[in-house]
């Protein structure tokens, strides 16, 4: 796990002109830290294992904050930990915020920012390394420096949360759970539920629509708006339905989030750059049906930047 020293001013302006031939390239400033590995860490009172990932990180109110998972594998076990910490220094230094154990595998942890609220959410899991055992969502909520709530479970059983996407006050998940498919058999398929749903204080979630928006080997998926409100994303198949296995990209319009339009009826399995230019290209040539072009100035956030960048 790296990082860069951030910015001191945050208004990432982004206009991008297809036209002009002009890229938006994000920069580095300063060379790339390691912050968290088998033997750095952010604070002296963490454990440090073999291996560390499932990272998320949050800049609120002039803080910085970091999560991670530290394990001896990157398989399921029972020496699993996750912790939190924060600096008010862009990173100079670190506190200890929080560490969860809980004798089970612990991951995807979120952090969210509800206003000033700032919440830790993450699943448990079980402590067969070749097997994939959710039991349930937690989250916790900072209520002062170093201090949290006792993680309260959330959601339903098996449920994993994949993607937050906050925008203009609501935040938005993409979780998953069902019947999970048996590694490595092929008559095993999917038969996990996709679900949307929004919030917009971070502990009260309901449907953005539907109960549920697909129904197969769907997982994890990345998506975000475009400007008319609008979702594209992608995502990857990886137990299997009847459109195949990898990569599905789709849309769901403004009027109903939960009305996810796939952009082909068989998954793209990416073995090669000419698989992925594929699989853009047919993401581009859906937006240029559905979207007409426009230049617009829209908020980033609630109380964010405004960013002007043209829409195919």
């Amino acid at each position: 796990m790296v990082t860069t020293t951030l910015a001191l001013h945050h208004d990432w302006d982004v206009e991008i002109s297809r036209e002009e031939n002009r890229q938006w390239i994000p920069v580095a400033r300063g060379e790339p830290e390691v912050v968290v590995s088998k033997t750095t860490s952010p604070h002296e009172d963490t454990i440090r294992m073999e291996s560390n990932n499932n990272v998320a990180a949050l800049l609120h109110m002039d803080r910085l904050y970091l999560a991670w998972r530290t394990a001896p594998l990157h398989f399921a076990g029972p020496d699993t930990r996750l912790y939190v910490v924060s600096s008010g220094d862009n990173g100079t230094s670190w506190s200890l915020e929080l560490e969860v154990f809980l004798g089970r595998d612990l991951r995807e942890p979120f952090l969210l920012a509800m206003d000033e609220r700032v919440y830790f959410f993450f699943f448990e899991g079980g402590v067969n390394p070749i097997d994939f055992e959710p039991l349930g969502l937690f989250r916790s909520e900072r209520i002062r420096p170093g201090e949290w709530t006792e993680p309260e479970i959330f959601g339903h059983k098996g449920e994993v949360v994949w993607d937050i996407v906050t925008e203009n006050g609501t935040a938005c998940a993409q979780s998953y759970s069902g019947d999970y498919s048996t590694p490595g058999d092929a008559q095993d398929m999917g038969q996990l539920f996709m679900f949307f749903n929004c919030s917009t204080d971070g502990v009260t979630w309901a449907p953005a629509g539907k109960e549920w928006t697909y129904y197969g080997g769907l997982t994890e998926l990345g998506w975000y708006f475009d400007l008319a409100g609008n979702i594209w994303g992608v995502g990857r198949n990886e137990d299997g339905d009847d459109s195949g296995w990898g990569s599905r990209t789709f849309f769901a319009p403004a009027s109903d989030l939960s009305d996810w339009q796939w952009m082909s009826d068989q998954a793209i399995y990416l073995d090669s750059e000419a698989d992925l230019d594929v699989l853009v290209r047919s993401l581009d040539i859906r937006v240029a049906e559905d979207v007409s072009t426009r230049v617009r100035s829209v908020p980033c956030s609630k109380n964010g930047p405004r960013r002007t960048i043209l829409v195919p």
